[in-house]
Parts: structure tokens; sequence; C-alpha cells
């Protein structure tokens, strides 16, 4: 049952089955209000946000695992810098961007440690074994070491 409301009611005289629903909160409003310490629109953009950029670092590291430890850190970070958003972007694209740096910092810690290996390089005497690549005349007169090295695993 539609119910045509006069404007100058107030909502006390409204039926009950009547209501005036306030509007969503933005994220302007809700990051302004985060920034002054109000936990439960921080915990509104939580809500607001948390699916999409678990999805976003899901894609990214491929693991559930993975991509839990990366939202957690975005979150801790926005958290942490909230007074430097500035709003030049959304809250939503700043905290993508958290995101992905910290989906991308978890596969760099992850990736095995490369070894380059020196190859044709000599051993000079007094250098206690350590291969040393030999040395020639650089550009401008200076010395500096040449060899090849190849990237192992």
């Amino acid at each position: 049952m539609i119910t045509e409301v006069d404007s100058q009611r107030t909502q006390d005289e409204l039926p009950e089955y009547v209501k005036f629903d306030a509007p969503a909160s933005t994220d302007e409003v809700l990051v302004a209000a985060a920034k002054l310490g109000d936990h439960q629109a921080f915990l509104a953009l939580w809500r607001r946000h948390s699916s999409r950029v678990l999805k976003t670092t899901y894609r990214i590291t491929g693991s559930r695992e993975d991509a839990e430890d990366a939202i957690q850190d975005a979150w801790m970070k926005a958290y942490l810098h909230l007074n430097t958003f500035d709003g030049r972007a959304q809250f939503a694209t700043w905290l993508t961007r958290i995101a992905i740096n910290s989906s991308l910092m978890i596969l760099r810690r992850k990736r095995p440690a490369l070894r380059l290996l020196w190859i044709s390089a000599t051993v000079i005497p007094g250098s206690i074994g350590r291969p040393q690549a030999p040395k020639r005349r650089n550009q401008h007169g200076g010395f500096a070491r040449f060899g090849r090295c190849r990237l192992i695993q």
C-alpha cells in the first residue's frame, strides 16, 4: 500500500508503516568521519569495499590465503594513513591501489631469490679464491670490471 505524504507532516504524525529512510552515506562523508575517529564510519567503508578489493587481490595473488593477507595489510595501511587521503581520487581507487601494492609485495616475498654466477671469471692472487672479473680500461681512462654473468635459480 503506497500512501502519499504531505510534506508538512512530521514523522510522528505519519502512520507507522510509512518511514523516511536516511540516504546512504557517501564515501566522502564516511572518510571524513573516520578521519575524526569514528570507528563505525571506517567499519562502514570496510563493509562497502572489502568484497571487491578481496576479488582484486585474489586475481593478483592466485591464492585465497595470500589474498586475505594482502587485504588485511591494505586495510591496516588505509587505517594508519587515512589522514593522508586527500580526496583527489575516490576512496575505492585509493584503497584498491594500496591492495594491489600489498598483493605485489606478497608475491615478491615469495619469489625465489635470484643468484648471479660469474662465467669465465679469473681468480686474482690475494683474493682468497673469490672469482674476479678481469679489469679493462673504460672510455674515461679508468678501470672497470667486465665479465659475463648468468642468471641461475
